[in-house]
């Protein structure tokens, strides 16, 4: 029988295979966050691999986790910051995702996640123990790697916000504070093109009437 392989599947409505970086992300349960292993280049494709078949990869509940420690050897980077700047990871629904662990051997993710005790769909997932994690990242690689896990799923967080933003601004343009900073500028340039119009029309008439300029000004006297 071949030997069981975490973290590995298939994205359900592509038929794609993939690597599952989250199973679970943090503040939207019902979502993962997988890699579509067919769209990557060789050079990270390769390494990923690796690391994932590795003891310590097949070992790590998230394999992200390891990604955030190891690096790419053509980038210098690590492999999770190099997913994420090449934007190869992708936010699916746990409902999408079917672990294969073995060939022929399917399992949905909503099921392995429900079997592990996880809380799936709009509930809040138990925090993570930052204390704990740094307790056991002991060297100070390890200690980077956590930091960098850490700022990779903020860049996420932060990267979700802003397309919602840009959707509900979308939707309804008077919520977006920007769009009101350039109405009032477009206002204030009218004005002053108007009063530009308004003194040029005086200087003219002024000047047909034969008025003399020291006279608008009141440096003349009769």
């Amino acid at each position: 029988m071949a030997h069981m392989i975490n973290h590995i599947g298939v994205i359900v409505n592509t038929s794609k295979r993939c690597a599952v970086v989250f199973m679970q992300l943090p503040e939207d349960t019902d979502h993962a966050l997988v890699v579509d292993t067919d769209a990557l280049p060789e050079s990270i494709l390769q390494p990923m691999m690796e690391v994932l078949e590795s003891k310590e990869g097949q070992q790590s509940p998230a394999l992200a986790d390891i990604l955030a420690r190891r690096l790419v050897p053509h980038t210098g980077k690590t492999m999770l910051a190099t997913l994420h700047e090449g934007r190869y990871l992708e936010r699916v629904s746990v409902d999408n995702v079917m672990l294969t662990p073995r060939p022929n051997v399917s399992q949905p993710l909503r099921k392995v996640l429900e079997a592990m005790g996880r809380v799936v769909g709009g509930a809040t997932p138990p925090e993570t123990n930052f204390f704990q994690d740094q307790q056991t990242a002991n060297t100070e690689d390890e200690r980077n790697g956590l930091a960098k896990s850490y700022l990779a799923q903020a860049q996420l967080l932060l990267d979700d916000a802003s397309r919602l933003q840009q959707k509900a601004y979308a939707i309804v343009p008077s919520l977006n504070p920007m769009a009101e900073i350039t109405t009032n500028t477009k206002v204030s340039d009218s004005v002053d093109v108007a009063d530009g119009i308004n003194v040029a029309a005086i200087d003219n008439v002024a000047t047909a009437d034969g008025i003399p300029d020291t006279l608008l000004d009141g440096t003349s006297s009769l």
